[in-house]
């Protein structure tokens, strides 16, 4: 006796090339979330990374002025600060180039703008150390992905 009919095992040619392609888009739109996803995280990884390093900075400087004596403040621009604390030891920093120093030592790079400003106890702008109450530190970085971190913080000169 003669068998009848067709007992087929497997898949169709289309039936294949219908699979591959949806899984090849499925594959493609994983591909580019897992991509943007990777992109915003070493993004906000970089802003961390310059905000935490401008904050190192900012620590620094207001231990420095904790105690700042208003005549022992030897020089005071946009770019430059220098000034006896009251241990008598001198204190000098100083924005060149994109770097940020103290006392000839570079504590942070690819810095935008002079960072200091400094303010009279009405918070104007002033140029004299005699009236000086406030030193407004305004610190604008690049950061490793290319976006411009900053911060500002106004430091109280207590003395």
């Amino acid at each position: 006796m003669k068998k009848t009919g067709y007992n087929a095992h497997g898949f169709t040619l289309m039936e294949m090339v219908v699979a591959i392609t949806v899984l090849g888009i499925v594959g493609a739109i994983a591909f580019k979330i897992l991509t943007n996803q990777v992109t915003a995280f070493n993004d906000v990884f970089s802003n961390t990374v310059a905000v935490a390093d401008l904050r190192k900075v900012i620590r620094g400087i207001r231990r420095d002025l904790r105690n700042l004596d208003r005549s022992a403040v030897d020089e005071m621009s946009a770019s430059e600060l220098t000034f006896k604390k009251n241990d008598g030891t001198d204190v000098h920093y100083l924005y060149e180039a994109g770097h940020f120093m103290k006392n000839d030592s570079v504590i942070i790079g690819n810095i935008l703008s002079e960072p200091f400003t400094y303010l009279n106890v009405e918070k104007d702008e002033t140029n004299s150390a005699d009236s000086l109450s406030f030193v407004q530190v305004s610190l604008v970085v690049e950061a490793a992905n290319g976006d411009t971190v900053s911060i500002t913080e106004s430091i109280y000169a207590r003395n």
